[in-house]
């Protein structure tokens, strides 16, 4: 497993999509920055099967 690191997230590039705030940018500082996850495009509640969401009766070991 992994070790636990301590960071700080900033969330900036606000933007309202359909009615909601989202931030667009989201960055992870430890002393400098480590990761920066930029968003494109949002959407809510696109229409996505349920089957998609349901556990797998035998799922596959790792």
């Amino acid at each position: 497993m992994g070790s636990l690191i301590e960071t700080e997230t900033f969330y900036s590039d606000w933007k309202k999509v359909d009615g909601e705030m989202v931030a667009f940018v989201k960055r992870l500082i430890k002393g400098k920055e480590i990761m920066r996850i930029t968003l494109t495009n949002v959407k809510f509640n696109v229409g996505l099967n349920d089957s998609l969401f349901q556990m797998k009766r035998n799922p596959a070991p790792f």
